[in-house]
C-alpha cells in the first residue's frame, strides 16, 4: 500500500491536534484546585462526600509532611527530636531560658 501526501498530511493534522489536546487539558489541570469534585452522596454519619476526585497536579508537601508525622506517631518517636513540630517550632522556643539569679 502506497502512501500518498493526503494521508501523510492527515495523519501528521490528527497526531498533532491529539498533542494540542492533550497539552491544553494539563494546562487547564495545572490551573484547578487539588480536590476537582465531591459526590452528591453524603455519609450519614460524618456528612462528609462519599468519593472525591483529586487533582493529579496538586501540591503534596502538606500529604508527605503529615504521612512523616503520622508514621513517627506510630512507631513511637513522638517525643524525640527528629519529630515534626521539633522541626517546625520557632527557634526562641528551643533555647534555654538565661539563668537571671
Amino acid at each position: 500500500m502506497q502512501v500518498s501526501r493526503t494521508h501523510l498530511a492527515i495523519a501528521i493534522g490528527s497526531a498533532s491536534l491529539l498533542v494540542i489536546v492533550f497539552f491544553g487539558y494539563l494546562y487547564w489541570l495545572n490551573n484547578q484546585p487539588p480536590v476537582l469534585s465531591r459526590s452528591a452522596e453524603r455519609d450519614p454519619l460524618t456528612q462528609m462526600p462519599i468519593s472525591i476526585t483529586m487533582n493529579p497536579l496538586r501540591d503534596r508537601t502538606i500529604e508527605r509532611t503529615a504521612n512523616s508525622f503520622i508514621s513517627e506517631m506510630r512507631d513511637g518517636d513522638c517525643r524525640s527530636g527528629k519529630g515534626i513540630i521539633a522541626r517546625s517550632a520557632p527557634t526562641f522556643f528551643a533555647l534555654p531560658r538565661p539563668n537571671t539569679r
